[in-house]
């Protein structure tokens, strides 16, 4: 039987042995999708007719489903879609559907996490996120059973989110997670799990004042908009930040724990050589002074963001190397303004040795204006007189001249991943840094799915290519793993 591959985390996908499978229309595809979401389960024809059109359903609609079972068959593998009465079947593994792999793994990572694994919780965690590709079941929103299935999606992706903190925060990388920590809870203040973990995250960075401001805007909003006090577990969460309790400080990353990791990992990350030189080929050019922008394409999955995590591993080891890291996300990143570039530079301000907020606040006022949480109440108000009436492209032109002051002296590598979320300003400042001239010790090293269907990712494919024929852009498009590459792989972990 040929390996069936349903993919519902994103664009709607099957794929029958690599290949994709044609599904015909709108319909008949909410047909499949319904039951690779039941996988193994059978279907009434009566309950299929429900969740396909509800109370409009016409007097026709089973003799439909009939039509549209007869056509799927045509397209996929023998044997998959099966008549089993009083209904219907999809005869797929646990493997074969996103959704499912995507459960499972969540199921990994909370066990491990249970067990006081938090490496193990992470990686099952983080291959779970991977799965996602884009807004779920977004085309068939207006059908009676998407209605249910997008919400519990939704919680699943958010789910998946909270418990990956929860393994970051463990693992003791409360300053890498701290600033994705506050956009989350801002978009979902009434999260409150998201709300624990911002205040845990703030705390362990050192920012006691910010993470008691974070738990009183909290309170105030429960109690303004619900009528609501935070739960006993966070105002007993608060009392213990108030005391300084010891016990909230990170747990120390073990000497042998590094150790054993170190022996465990490959000299090098497995079948990615190539890239590598090429990443550390561009970074040796801009410490020379010469800025370069490396585009690292692929679909979900396939290892973009390992490779860039590699990448910095090795290059961390360069003497004065800065390296800010943001990242666009998917719900809302398409319409605000620069928020992967924001999610870096606060980052790099919160882990530099003081050098970027002053920076900041001299040559880049409009973007500290919209980082607040850097500076106190009284900065924010005289930055937002001083920024009134600020445009993008005054934003554009400020961080132009910002990077090419802070890299002046030493290099910077500035990392913003999933840019097929990201808005058109950004890809507006990806291509307005690599096609100045002035010297600057700049590397931009920028990831994206070109499968998404999203007009950013189209955006950044068609600035990534316009740039690369004029000499300003590297692209490296990962694409599975060969063989050898993969046992390689498997020998080392094992």
């Amino acid at each position: 039987m040929e390996w069936m591959d349903v993919r519902l985390l994103g664009p709607f996908e099957a794929y029958a042995d690599g290949r994709p499978l044609p599904l015909g229309g709108r319909k008949q595809r909410a047909l499949l999708a319904l039951l690779a979401l039941h996988g193994g389960r059978t279907l009434s024809t009566a309950r299929l007719v429900e969740e396909l059109w509800g109370e409009d359903a016409p007097e026709t609609a089973a003799k439909m489903v009939q039509i549209y079972v007869s056509q799927l068959r045509k397209a996929l593998p023998p044997d998959t879609l099966v008549t089993r009465p009083p209904g219907y079947l999809l005869r797929v593994n646990g493997e074969s559907v996103d959704v499912a792999r995507s459960e499972r793994l969540l199921a990994a990572g909370r066990e491990a996490l249970a067990r006081g694994e938090p490496q193990e919780a992470a990686g099952s965690l983080r291959a779970a996120l991977e799965l996602w590709r884009g807004p779920s079941l977004a085309e068939f929103a207006a059908e009676p059973f998407a209605r249910a299935e997008i919400p519990r999606l939704e919680e699943l992706h958010a789910a998946t989110v909270e418990e990956r903190l929860e393994a970051d925060l463990a693992l003791g990388r409360h300053a890498e997670v701290a600033g994705e920590l506050e956009a989350l809870a801002a978009r979902h203040p009434l999260r409150e799990r998201l709300q624990r973990q911002l205040l845990l995250a703030l705390y362990r960075c050192g920012r006691q004042a910010e993470a008691l401001a974070a738990y009183q805007a909290h309170r105030r909003l429960l109690d303004e908009e619900l009528g609501l006090e935070p739960s006993a577990a966070l105002r007993e969460l608060e009392r213990r930040i108030l005391r300084q309790d010891p016990a909230l400080e990170a747990p120390a990353r073990s000497e042998h724990a590094r150790d054993a990791a170190a022996a465990a990992a490959p000299s090098r990350f497995v079948g990615r050589d190539s890239e590598l030189d090429v990443l550390h080929g561009a970074l040796e050019a801009a410490a020379a002074g010469s800025r370069r922008l490396v585009v690292v394409s692929g679909e979900a999955g396939v290892g973009k963001s390992a490779l860039v995590d590699a990448f910095l591993a090795e290059a961390g080891r360069e003497n004065g190397l800065l390296v800010a890291r943001g990242q666009a996300v998917e719900q809302g990143g398409a319409g605000e303004a620069y928020l992967p570039v924001l999610d870096a530079l606060g980052r790099l301000a919160r882990t530099a040795d003081g050098e970027v907020l002053p920076l900041l606040r001299r040559r880049a006022p409009t973007w500290l204006a919209e980082l607040p949480r850097l500076v106190g109440s009284a900065d924010v108000e005289a930055l937002q007189q001083r920024t009134l009436g600020a445009t993008r492209e005054r934003m554009l032109r400020e961080m132009l001249e910002a990077l090419e002051e802070l890299t002046s002296e030493r290099p910077l590598v500035l990392v913003l991943e999933d840019l097929q979320w990201g808005d058109p300003s950004t890809v507006d400042l990806l291509g307005a840094l690599a096609r100045r001239d002035e010297p600057a010790r700049l590397l931009v090293v920028g990831t994206y799915r070109p499968e998404e269907s999203a007009r950013a990712a189209s955006a950044v494919e068609e600035s990534a290519q316009e740039l690369r024929l004029r000499g300003r852009c590297i692209e490296l498009r990962l694409g599975p793993l060969g063989g050898p590459a993969v046992a390689a792989l498997v020998a080392a972990r094992a």
